[in-house]
């Protein structure tokens, strides 16, 4: 596969999925705080202290969209239900004994084998996602030790390309990776003379490696032997130097990527937080100017002359203040008349 063609289709890409960057962003802000990153990602500084819940003043549409969640999840994919079924896809095999017997025995096994991966902590992230953003993302891999392995992937790290039957099988995924890792990750035959000098001249130093899958085609899949011919091509290039660093394959497409609902013509899903956010936002506006007229209530402006009192004035429970005697003059508290309900 030619780079250039890649990095022409990740670029077209990314620049089609501008807009919904700035909507990912306000549903961010207010839905899922923890993923408050949309455009910043590149910048975080490790260990960073930010106060995520900064812009909010109610935590409705946060403790709504946890409870959807974990109601999907419920109900979808309960660790304690075997939630799914296996068939042949023609009832009359399904109906005999020993193949009937055969299926409910694997479905058992591969519902251990979930069970006893990672799945139902990643499944989790994956439901948060789809219900805040509309759209969620997920990488399956094999593993050594839990024969698969499942990790959930922010969507604004990913630009996805559907095929004509409206299913995804297109994905370039962003990450960074520092010159250390680069080396560990791919060797050092991938490099250059040029570009591996540059690497060792700093380790920590972070590049952007953009990871593609897409269909390969069929004169592809013909000619190469191994991963290199199977039916999904994977390519991990380095974005700066616009050079391909891995090579290899899938049989199957490794992402999931799932959408609450879709327009017609679009991509990427939409979310019921999408059609809640100007309710989210007003309740926010709401929340605000009720805690200001709480404050202006409680501790309201005050009116002090400016002849008679001994300043600073005190206004804490049990404080003193001292006027001069006889001065007809009084502290009054400035009437706002504010009713709170």
């Amino acid at each position: 596969m030619d780079v250039q063609i890649l990095i022409k289709r990740y670029n077209k890409t990314k620049g089609s999925r501008a807009n919904w960057d700035a909507h990912w962003q306000e549903i961010s802000n207010y839905v899922l705080p923890k993923k408050d990153d949309v455009y910043t990602k590149q910048s975080n500084v490790g260990g960073e202290k930010k106060n995520k819940t900064q812009k909010l003043y109610d935590a409705t549409a946060i403790h709504s969209n946890e409870l959807l969640a974990s109601a999907l999840h419920g109900m979808l994919t309960n660790p304690s239900v075997q939630w799914f079924e296996l068939s042949t896809g023609i009832p009359e095999l399904d109906d005999v004994h020993e193949i009937r017997l055969w299926l409910q025995r694997a479905a058992l096994k591969i519902h251990q084998v979930l069970n006893n991966s990672n799945f139902q902590t990643e499944i989790h992230e994956v439901y948060l996602d789809i219900s805040s953003f509309g759209t969620g993302l997920m990488r399956i891999e094999e593993d050594d030790k839990l024969h698969v392995r499942f990790q959930s992937r922010p969507i604004f790290e990913a630009y996805i390309i559907e095929n004509r039957k409206g299913m995804i099988d297109t994905i370039f995924r962003e990450f960074n990776l520092t010159h250390r890792e680069m080396l560990k990750e791919y060797g050092e035959e991938a490099f250059t003379e040029m570009q591996l000098s540059f690497i060792k001249r700093d380790l920590d130093k972070e590049e952007l490696i953009v990871h593609a899958v897409c269909p390969r085609d069929d004169y592809e899949i013909a000619e190469l032997k191994g991963p290199k011919g199977m039916a999904f091509g994977s390519y991990y290039i380095w974005d700066k130097e616009a050079c391909i660093l891995k090579e290899s394959g899938f049989e199957e497409f490794p992402y999931i990527v799932p959408r609450w609902t879709k327009i017609s013509g679009e991509t990427y899903g939409r979310s019921p937080a999408m059609k809640a956010l100007p309710d989210i936002k007003m309740l926010n506006v709401m929340m605000k100017t009720i805690i200001r007229a709480a404050q202006k209530t409680v501790d309201p402006p005050l009116m002090v002359p400016d002849d008679g009192f001994s300043l600073p004035l005190r206004t804490t429970p049990g404080g003193t203040n001292y006027y001069r005697a006889g001065t007809p003059d009084e502290i009054k508290p400035l009437a706002t008349n504010n009713r709170v309900d």
